[in-house]
């Protein structure tokens, strides 16, 4: 095996601290601070560990009435009908918010940009009668709830008062390694060093006098104004791309304990969140992703991987190499970075220029207007994509793919010698089906470039590592394995974390798929399996949940696990709130009362339970042929059956939205007797158990007489 390192970092050993158990979760202390057992105690759960949770009462309404307020568009966007249920008051109110959830026509002859900004309107809840209801009576239940000041502690007072003490500590600051999840505790002055060291890098960072927000915006303002004048971009999409009063970036580092574990370099991040670009790089990374979805190369993930090499023959004596581009991110110059977007914009053949000529100016801007604070001073970013944008992995990702197209493909080396070149953003695997010694010259050529990309690599006859597999060359096959960086330590999720019980069983689940779905081969899933069984009971989780993810992790096969599952359909709205320690008495409290919206036909569906002796088909047309001739047979004087009503008042009639399911099939015994009151008990029964009796479904009463007799 041939591995070539990159030149500017030099080998250095692990130090002691970081231990060789791969195991726990390794604490690295590089300040001088010593930690108390009750410090340790708490670092060693992770960063991801939640101290339990008391109620707060005001939080979860609030919530509660989130959730309600989603309910009540929801009810309005599918069910515009109700307008005419509502109060004439209120009728203008639902026509303005209406007029909010639906998509405004595209004048630009574009296709639709799909993305909005999250509304903040706030619908009286009165709008749907029920759901306001619903939130009075569970709110009123809620602000009844005796106070549990937590008797259920998962930490002790003197480790919650470590956390406070861990906190409150300003000489350090305590950060999750860059990789492998060790814990750092990171001195502030070794931090503030490799910060200044960065920022002073005049080819990367320029020093910013004052805070340069107005002006950006200003500049923004202007650039979104002319192309929405011009017809460039709508309205909508105007307001998506501005942000009234944005917040300023900050600069911060990862600890990179796998390159030096004593002064460790820094890994740069710009939060962006709620800044003046953050909208901006999401309209761009729509546009762009559709093009790096194209590129020949492109991975979404390693199952991806795995499922585009199951059918690859591999030639005898092929090598296998693998390649990471050296700080992707920073190293993209701007005008290259312009260069690869244009490229692809051409490829399109997109008949829309100025919205294209107005993409690269707007990327353009974003690169160049990309500022940030770190200890009250302000720089501006003069070369590279920040990581924290929005748009960086897909900007990245095209600059690869320009690279690949202009200089990769037309390389001779690469006609003759390269097969199966597959690339997930810096990360590169091939096949190489000629000398090695070529293939060091075919390495050397990509590395001698003026586009600031070198390529670190490593060349195989069997086997290389590429993203958590282990890939391997069998039989003229390809096979994969689970593959765990020499850094990475146990920072499973512990299991005394205050997470819900489904969470915590849940995890187990996921890793032990993860594992099925990399490994080949069984022999294999079972190894790694038992080593992965040791490190969640290293971190306190019950036989009982590990033997149940394996089981289900077992009856898989890996083919049946990089099956694209199918899309979704309309997601259910959910109940986000924080998990508390009360929460069997609050999941009570909304059990006890969600009937109040499952039986309002305005915001759920409504079930009826009928029996036939005809067939299904039949019965069903019967009831079509009802709900379409409702509005006629209303005219005519005619009684309406429950479900024809419903559908008039409901549906304006129409029966799209019938769904039919057969629930049960009642045999001839081949004794005689009476068919027809085996089918009334039937009905009897389903009325009961799907809770179909009007007012909360279609069935206007339970009869008993298949019973009598």
């Amino acid at each position: 095996m041939t591995t070539v390192p990159p030149d500017n970092i030099p080998a250095v050993p692990v130090a002691a601290n970081t231990g060789n158990d791969n195991d726990s979760l390794q604490i690295i202390n590089l300040s001088d601070h010593v930690l108390s057992a009750c410090e340790t105690s708490v670092l060693q759960r992770g960063l991801t560990f939640v101290p339990m949770n008391v109620l707060d009462k005001f939080t979860f309404t609030k919530d509660l009435y989130l959730f309600c307020r989603n309910l009540v568009f929801r009810t309005m966007y599918k069910k515009p009908d109700i307008i005419n249920h509502l109060p004439e008051t209120d009728r203008q109110t639902f026509y303005d918010l209406l007029d909010l959830l639906r998509e405004s026509e595209n004048p630009t002859g574009r296709k639709p940009f799909p993305l909005k900004r999250k509304s903040t309107a706030i619908p009286p809840l009165s709008l749907a009668p029920a759901i306001k209801t619903f939130f009075e009576v569970v709110k009123y239940d809620i602000s009844r709830l005796p106070a549990d000041p937590g008797t259920s502690q998962n930490l002790s007072p003197p480790e919650r008062r470590a956390i406070q003490q861990l906190r409150n500590n300003t000489n350090f600051i305590i950060k999750e390694a860059d990789k492998g999840g060790n814990v750092v505790l990171w001195p502030v002055s070794m931090y503030l060093r490799e910060a200044k060291r960065q920022l002073d890098n005049t080819r990367f960072y320029l020093k910013i006098p004052s805070d340069p927000t107005l002006v950006f915006a200003k500049k923004l303002k202007t650039l979104l104004d002319r192309a929405c004048t011009l017809g460039v971009i709508t309205s909508r999409e105007k307001q998506f791309m501005w942000v009234e009063q944005p917040v300023t970036p900050t600069f911060y580092m990862l600890p990179k304990v796998h390159k030096n574990v004593d002064t460790p370099p820094g890994r740069p991040i710009v939060s962006s969140i709620g800044s003046l670009c953050e909208m901006v790089g999401t309209y761009l990374d729509f546009f762009m992703q559709t093009m790096v979805l194209k590129l020949p190369s492109h991975l979404q993930d390693s199952t991806e991987f795995i499922k585009c090499s199951t059918s690859v023959v591999i030639p005898s004596g092929s090598l296998l190499v693998t390649c990471d581009v050296e700080a992707l991110y920073s190293n993209i110059a701007h005008q290259d970075g312009i260069k690869a977007f244009t490229y692809f914009l051409d490829a399109q053949g997109n008949s829309d220029r100025m919205h294209d000529s107005f993409l690269l100016d707007l990327c353009s801007f974003a690169l160049n207007h990309n500022y940030f604070l770190f200890d009250r001073q302000y720089y501006r970013q003069t070369s590279g994509v920040a990581m924290g944008a929005r748009f960086a992995p897909s900007y990245a990702n095209l600059f690869l793919g320009w690279w690949e197209a202009t200089v990769v493909y037309r390389s001779e080396f690469f006609e003759r010698f390269v097969t199966h070149w597959r690339r997930f953003i810096d990360d590169v695997i091939f096949i190489w089906s000629g000398p090695e010694e070529v293939c060091h010259d075919f390495l050397r050529s990509l590395n001698d470039n003026d586009m600031n990309i070198f390529l670190t690599y490593t060349i195989s006859p069997s086997t290389a590592t590429f993203l958590d597999l282990q890939v391997r060359i069998k039989d003229g096959r390809l096979e994969t394995g689970l593959y765990r960086k020499p850094t990475a330590t146990n920072s499973l999720l512990s299991f005394d974390s205050f997470h819900p019980f489904h969470t915590r069983r849940g995890v187990p689940i996921g890793q032990f798929l993860r594992v099925r779905r990399n490994c080949t081969l069984s022999e294999e899933f079972r190894t790694q399996a038992n080593d992965l069984t040791h490190r969640f009971r290293r971190r306190g989780y019950p036989r009982s949940v590990l033997s149940n993810a394996y089981r289900r992790a077992k009856n898989e096969t890996q083919q049946s696990l990089i099956q694209k599952q199918p899309a979704k359909g309309d997601q259910p709205l959910r109940l986000v709130t924080d998990y508390n320690n009360q929460w069997k008495q609050v999941k009570q409290i909304l059990s006890k009362n969600w009937a109040i919206l499952t039986s309002d036909p305005q915001v759920s569906s409504l079930v009826y339970v009928g029996q036939t002796s005809q067939e299904l088909r039949k019965r069903i047309q019967k009831h079509i042929s009802t709900i379409n001739l409702a509005a006629t047979d209303l005219k005519k004087g005619k009684t309406l059956t429950s479900v024809a009503s419903h559908f008039l008042r409901f549906h304006s009639g129409s029966s799209r939205h019938l769904l039919v399911v057969g629930l049960e099939k009642i045999h001839e015994t081949g004794r005689g007797g009476s068919s027809h009151k085996a089918l009334l008990r039937a009905e009897s029964r389903w009325i009961f158990h799907l809770g179909s009796l009007a007012p909360y479904g279609l069935n206007e009463e339970l009869l008993y007489t298949g019973f009598l007799g």
